[in-house]
């Protein structure tokens, strides 16, 4: 097995003296750990020195840095840490695959990083930046798809410059033509496993200001699906170190998991491939446009057809963007009600003579309007009725804006699960109708959608329960979080 060997070479492990954990294929190009015996709490599985971890830029200051930083410079935007690490991996498996480099800075990377670049995966079906444009759509999730297709510019655009740049495809990529698939795959592999280390500048480079690195080993422990890690990294600055720790026991035969984040299934999805059903801090991102708001309260029955936005109404709702810095409402399932659409409901269906000067310039995310009023028998006043009302038909409008309902997704998704063994035994023959190319993003995509359609149902129940109940502490109550 080349990790081994490799970790061994590294002398990150005494092949003498085996360590606690043990590496486990789960797939063709899928591998992760396992405590092959009990571990206790604190217990370090591996420790890497920096130099076995692959980073944007190389260590030490030389011209293969410097001529890397310029091509930084060039064609990559600033803050895209994923595109920078991912070029500098392309740089190395390009090297790789031509054999050896004049440039011995880069020849000495890439036999350091060989044997870990030859054992990641050659393709990422699940990564959205890989599906059809039948998979994209299939995801009915615009938020979602406007992001993958900013990127997949992002990249087309990126790959062309590099390309007609004879220098760089020369001196970096030992004339090899990089494309925006290649780009895509080096993306991939890169939020799939790198993880942040924090702002210590580690790299020897005052210009690097990236903190991401690709930790060999240690990137192979998958996400905890519950939230609950029992490993978790370690940066020791001081001795250029980083460890992986056990943070409770461990029995033998536990797979060692990692916390890539409270992240909702968009993020999990984009960078790592995959979806958690049920995943507590998923979220949904709707429309916050005044129109949208105002035909969701006139469907709701609790505004006039055709009532006009007021100035004052305009410029809150105005003032409110550009406070938030996004014309989106974001609600989750840890959050008991979206308080800025019901503000903004609140906003909508006030009237000149009920509402004072003062509260007509205070700003939406004040309590003022924000908040639940509060009444000696704790029920709903009217108004926070109407706005709750109104709250629902949006959610309403929302779930009927998609092209499915729910119950045909879950028909869909039994089906393709019931598949699954068959299709993933036949991902060779290209004959196949339904190969893995298209059964991994669509069974993707649907976990997605169902899981956005629970999370607005389950806002329009809550919603519903307060209304029918007339109390304020039906949506004052938060479901526990597994923090």
């Amino acid at each position: 097995m080349l990790f081994s060997r490799w970790a061994v070479q590294q002398r990150l492990i005494d092949a003498k003296d085996p360590p606690s954990w043990a590496l486990k294929r789960v797939s063709a190009s899928d591998y992760t750990l396992i405590a092959h015996k009990p571990i206790p709490k604190g217990t370090t599985l591996l420790t890497l020195p920096l130099h076995c971890t692959l980073s944007s830029l190389p260590y030490g200051d030389t011209p293969y840095k410097q001529l890397l930083q310029q091509l930084f410079d060039d064609y990559v935007p600033a803050g895209e840490w994923q595109l920078r690490l991912g070029i500098h991996l392309l740089v190395l498996r390009a090297n790789m695959v031509a054999g050896s480099h004049s440039d011995t800075d880069i020849s000495q990377s890439r036999q350091m990083f060989r044997a870990y670049i030859d054992c990641l995966p050659s393709e990422f079906p699940g990564v959205p930046l890989f599906y059809d444009a039948a998979a994209i759509e299939a995801l009915q999730y615009p938020p979602l798809q406007q992001q993958i297709t900013q990127k997949s510019r992002l990249l087309v655009e990126v790959a062309t410059r590099i390309r007609q740049d004879h220098n760089y495809v020369q001196q970096l990529f030992n004339g090899h033509e990089v494309t925006a698939g290649d780009l895509g795959w080096a993306i991939s592999a890169v939020s799939s496993r790198a993880f942040q280390l924090g702002s210590t500048n580690l790299s020897d480079n005052s210009s690097n200001t990236d903190t991401s690195h690709m930790l060999p080993l240690i990137d192979l422990m998958n996400h905890a699906s519950d939230f609950h890690p029992n490993v978790e990294v370690k940066l020791h600055p001081a001795k250029r170190t980083v460890r992986a720790v056990t943070t409770t026991d461990v029995k033998a035969g536990t797979e060692l998991t990692l916390l890539y984040g409270y992240l909702d299934n968009d993020q999990l999805l984009v960078q790592y491939g995959f979806v958690i059903d049920h995943n507590p801090y998923d979220t949904m991102s709707m429309k916050f446009e005044a129109t949208h708001l105002q035909s969701a309260a006139e469907l709701a029955g609790v505004l006039p057809s055709f009532t006009p936005l007021r100035d004052w109404q305009a410029m809150l709702l105005a003032h409110d963007v550009d406070y938030t810095q996004t014309k989106a409402i974001i609600i989750g399932r840890n959050q008991p009600y979206s308080q800025k659409l019901f503000a903004a409901m609140k906003l909508l269906l006030a009237k000149d003579d009920q509402i004072s000067d003062k509260l007509k310039c205070t700003p939406l995310h004040d309590a003022a309007w924000s908040s639940l009023a509060i009444t000696d028998d704790g029920t709903l006043t009217p108004s926070d009725r109407d706005a709750l009302i109104a709250m629902k038909m949006t959610y309403e409008l929302t779930l009927q804006s998609f092209g499915t309902g729910i119950n045909s997704d879950k028909e869909q998704l039994a089906t393709i699960q019931r598949l699954k063994p068959t299709v993933l035994q036949q991902t060779s023959n290209a004959d196949t109708p339904l190969n893995a190319h298209h059964f991994v993003p669509l069974e993707l995509a649907l976990r997605l959608r169902i899981g956005k359609k629970q999370l607005l149902q389950e806002h329009i129940s809550r919603i519903s329960h307060a209304l029918e109940s007339r109390r304020i502490d039906v949506l004052q109550q938060q479901e526990s979080q597994p923090r």
